[in-house]
């Protein structure tokens, strides 16, 4: 009989890449009615020179918004995988700017546009609504906005 692997939840979270947190958030948000547009470097064909993607180093993968937003409100959102993602230096400036969030997780994300929906357009949404539901932790000082 082969021997079974059992992975610890650590292990198992090791294993989750970014593009699948960042479509499972891209899914969830549109079911709830937002807009996202992303920056994701497989949306992009190599520059005029054929180099590079063509997106401005630092910019963050996701820009969310929704109908009841005020005119061109858009949260920034960059997500990271669970272990072992890091912001480049470019996205360390603008996080620590408090120009956009960063996440890890569904839950991560839902707390994220819910700030942004507290903060900058005075209204609570779908995913403010969502958030509460699920009755998801405010996530820890620092980690989806910079400290202070």
């Amino acid at each position: 009989m082969p021997k079974q692997l059992t992975l610890t939840p650590e292990q198992l979270q090791a294993t989750i890449l970014e593009d699948a947190v960042e479509s499972t958030i891209i899914t969830g948000l549109k079911a709830y009615g937002y807009w996202v547009d992303h920056s994701s470097a497989k949306s992009f064909k190599p520059g005029e020179n054929g180099k590079g993607y063509g997106a401005t180093k630092g910019i963050s993968d996701l820009f969310v918004s929704h109908p009841a937003y005020p005119i061109a409100a858009w949260a920034h959102v960059e997500v990271k995988r669970p272990v072992g993602g890091r912001l480049s230096k470019a996205q360390g400036l603008r996080f620590r700017d408090g120009r956009m969030y960063c996440v890890q997780s569904w839950e991560e994300a839902l707390w994220a546009i819910a700030h942004f929906e507290a903060e900058v357009c005075l209204w609570k949404g779908p995913a403010t609504r969502e958030w509460r539901r699920i009755g998801s932790p405010v996530p820890a000082e620092g980690r989806c906005l910079p400290r202070g």
